[in-house]
């Protein structure tokens, strides 16, 4: 008997599962309460709302990138020079202690001595000077130059009856300190060792007599430049003008002045020695690479 009610249970079980699983399959699940809605999660936008494919990408540019060049031939933008030009600096020298110079000037001195007298009626002797110089070692402030120099001129004295002339002409190696005090002045002393070589004439109507001797020479003089013109770049070397007053001694020998025809029968003439030896004042302009 309770056999036969456990079988009876147990069919009545079985017989029952089917329909349960398939009542919880097609049962949905309860409703929320009104008060209540379901979590939801935000979506990003699909890259498709917001550009399309063909839209450029923004890159950011680090701040340690170099800006781009300007390009030389875009016609939108003026180019740009990559050294623009310094103003003038005063207190910097660059490059002026060192240069090649060529000068030309005007020698006015005077001769301190009585045989000059029968070819002036003066004392003065006025040259045309011509230079150039290299500087050979600079420091600092100071430099060194040396160069060669040409001074020509003469005079002349007309009597009754003959005509006078003489012609110097003074051949020198200067030797040059310079103190640069500012890019546009400096200061220098100078010692120039040299030559001076001196032709005499004295025309008569029927003859002329001539002689021509040399000694030796050396002028002690000092003086200063002045730049013309401001210059921007003061490391660079452009041409440069200055302008320099100069005063000194001259110092030369007695050569004899004896005029003498070039037929001894002809006669001759005998002057007293000279020597263009005296003081003196040279302005010149020079130019320097």
């Amino acid at each position: 008997m309770r056999l036969t009610r456990h079988a009876t249970s147990f069919a009545l079980i079985v017989s029952s599962l089917p329909l349960s699983t398939t009542a919880w399959a097609e049962d949905p699940l309860p409703p929320l309460p009104a008060n209540e809605s379901p979590a939801t999660m935000p979506v990003a936008p699909s890259p498709s709302a917001t550009q399309t494919r063909d839209a450029p990408v923004a890159i950011a540019t680090p701040q340690w990138a170099a800006p781009a060049p300007v390009p030389r031939d875009d016609p939108s933008r003026p180019y740009v020079s990559e050294t623009p030009e310094l103003p003038e600096d005063i207190g910097v020298l660059g490059s002026r202690q060192r240069f090649i110079r060529f000068g030309l000037g005007i020698r006015h001195g005077g001769v301190n001595d009585a045989a000059f007298a029968p070819f002036s009626k003066n004392d003065a002797l006025t040259q045309f000077s011509l230079d150039a110089s290299l500087t050979l070692l600079a420091r600092g402030n100071f430099s060194f130059a040396a160069g060669l120099a040409f001074d020509t001129g003469g005079k002349d004295a007309v009597t009754r009856d003959q005509t006078v002339r003489l012609t110097a002409h003074r051949v020198a190696i200067p030797l040059e300190g310079r103190l640069h005090f500012f890019p546009w002045l400096f200061a220098f002393g100078k010692i120039a060792p040299g030559a001076v070589i001196l032709h005499a004439t004295a025309e008569e109507p029927s003859v002329t007599l001539a002689t021509t001797a040399a000694t030796f020479s050396a002028d002690l003089s000092g003086g200063a430049s002045f730049l013309i013109g401001a210059q921007k770049r003061p490391h660079a070397h452009p041409f440069r003008a200055w302008i320099t007053p100069e005063f000194g001694y001259g110092f030369t020998g007695k050569v004899p002045m004896t005029l003498e025809a070039e037929d001894a029968r002809q006669g001759s003439m005998e002057l007293a020695s000279l020597s263009t030896r005296g003081f003196f004042f040279r302005i010149g302009v020079g130019f320097g690479f």
